[in-house]
């Protein structure tokens, strides 16, 4: 059996925040959720232990994509955990510039019914 992680989840969309919690849930992983960035390092400056993996949405109101990883990459405690970013849609310089800013992988966002097969096939890739 593969081993549980801890994840946290960050966007503003609370339809998508249900199914991905859901999702990750039912494939035997914890979650926190976030609808704010803010709130979102402050759990991560507050909590004993680091998730394994970060999910952000890209259009966020307040500490967007771009700033978050700006802040985690920056950070000797938190530079190492991967980050993911959700977008329904990613120009080619976007693309460019979450990847040398360090983000491990961009993901289209997809249907719910979707959902579970796509966080399965995200949370096997292997992050260096």
């Amino acid at each position: 059996m593969k081993k549980s992680k801890y994840i946290y989840y960050l966007d503003v969309e609370n339809e998508d925040l249900y199914f991905f919690k859901h999702a990750i849930e039912g494939l035997g992983h914890k979650i926190s959720i976030f609808r704010d960035g803010h709130k979102m390092m402050q759990d991560l400056s507050k909590s004993e232990s680091k998730p394994d993996i970060l999910f952000l949405g890209s259009n966020m109101p307040i500490l967007n994509g771009r700033e978050l990883i700006v802040i985690l990459k920056n950070s000797v405690q938190w530079n190492d955990i991967p980050v993911v970013i959700i977008s329904g849609a990613f120009p080619k310089k976007l693309q460019r510039q979450y990847l040398n800013s360090g983000v491990k992988h961009i993901m289209k966002r997809t249907h719910v019914e979707d959902y579970t097969s796509t966080f399965k096939e995200v949370l096997e890739m292997k992050f260096a």
